[in-house]
């Protein structure tokens, strides 16, 4: 879906939804909370605020979570599996970073972690010190020039 402008409220979900699209076919359960996230971040954008854009992707994005519900079995270990998955690309990337070959696709891994860590948020608290190494890392990047 289109976004247009810059003032579209509905490209603060683009993250969320592009590490589902990515994810959709190895790692289904994961791009489900991707997309459930980026819903729940779509909700709390204030009503008045909204574009025909974003109620457009919002009631999409509906749709498509109770599609993909219908073929996942959800549980209460759901937590685990994707704070498993969140560690293991932040532990990709860490190994890259500490064998001095960091390039452009380390610090996307470092950002694609971010985002995984930032959906694990809506189960509870996330482990401080890796989220702050990765949004240090990021940081480091971008002030750099990179631009991820």
């Amino acid at each position: 879906m289109a976004m247009a402008g810059e003032n579209e409220p509905a490209k603060l979900l683009l993250p969320y939804l592009q590490r589902a699209d990515e994810l959709q076919k190895h790692e289904p359960l994961v791009a489900y909370y991707c997309r459930l996230f980026g819903m729940e971040k779509g909700l709390r954008i204030p009503q008045s605020e909204r574009t025909k854009t974003t109620n457009a992707l919002l009631v999409s994005l509906m749709n498509q979570l109770e599609k993909d519900k219908k073929s996942l079995k959800l549980s209460p270990e759901d937590s685990l599996h994707l704070e498993g998955f969140a560690l293991n690309v932040f532990a990709k990337a860490d190994k890259q970073d500490h064998a001095g070959r960091a390039d452009m696709n380390t610090a996307k891994t470092f950002y694609a972690a971010s985002i995984f860590f930032e959906i694990l948020s809506q189960f509870g608290p996330v482990q401080p010190d890796v989220s702050v190494s990765i949004i240090l890392f990021v940081s480091i990047l971008e002030y750099s020039g990179y631009r991820i």
